[in-house]
């Protein structure tokens, strides 16, 4: 099995949402996003508010695509078709600062779930 005991280790809970996917954690500007759920080419994380620098997937060489939309989804792309490893896959993000979520008072639900927002 590949650990990447830096995603772990030394870190602490992140703001982020926990998705479908998988769930974050974050030391300092740098969130990792453990997917237990692997989502193919392109993973949609939603309610970032913080500014991305860049993304990879651990354990391969593939830096992702990031791009933000208007409603705070955060889609990462560029993620090889079948899973490196079959339990977990983690990519390492990392942000201008430390990891924030939209807050919720601000956002419009319905809306966003329609990409209207």
């Amino acid at each position: 099995m590949i650990f990447f005991g830096v995603s772990i280790y030394g870190c602490r809970h992140c703001e982020l949402p926990d998705a479908m996917l998988g769930r974050w954690t974050r030391k300092g500007n740098v969130g990792y996003f453990h997917m237990f759920r692997y989502p193919g080419t392109e993973a949609v994380v939603p309610m970032v508010a913080s500014r991305v620098r860049s993304a990879e997937l651990m354990g391969t060489k593939a830096n992702l695509g990031v791009r933000m939309e208007y409603n705070g989804r955060m889609i990462l792309s560029g993620l090889p078709p079948r899973p490196p490893h079959p339990s977990v896959n983690t990519i390492k993000v990392r942000f201008a600062e430390p990891p924030r979520i939209i807050p919720y008072k601000k956002m419009d639900q319905p809306a966003w779930l329609e990409g209207s927002l």
